[in-house]
């Protein structure tokens, strides 16, 4: 499973990236015919945090309830969020 043999400083390298790809991300959303409309009415920089601090809790954490827990509220709460990630194999990939 991805992140089950973590290193005790991976968040310290996904802090160094996460800000740029969290950017880069949003950007191509926008930029998107398919994807922008999920933007409407949303706070980038709020998006952008929530995002951040979701997975500085994934890497603390692993995934245990707590991230099941947080994963199911934010399903529940945004379900147009679901519709959007089924894209996600379509962006590029920022390690490429």
């Amino acid at each position: 499973m991805l992140m089950s043999r973590r290193t005790t400083n991976t968040w310290d390298i996904l802090e160094l990236i996460i800000d740029d790809a969290l950017d880069e991300f949003y950007d191509y959303v926008d930029a998107s015919d398919e994807l922008s409309p999920f933007m409407d009415g949303h706070d980038h920089n709020r998006l952008k945090k929530v995002q951040r601090d979701h997975w500085h809790a994934t890497v603390r954490d692993r995934f245990n309830d707590v991230y099941y827990d947080r994963l199911n509220y934010w399903t529940r709460a945004c379900p147009h969020w679901i519709a959007a990630t089924l894209f996600h194999s379509r962006l590029p990939c920022a390690f490429e």
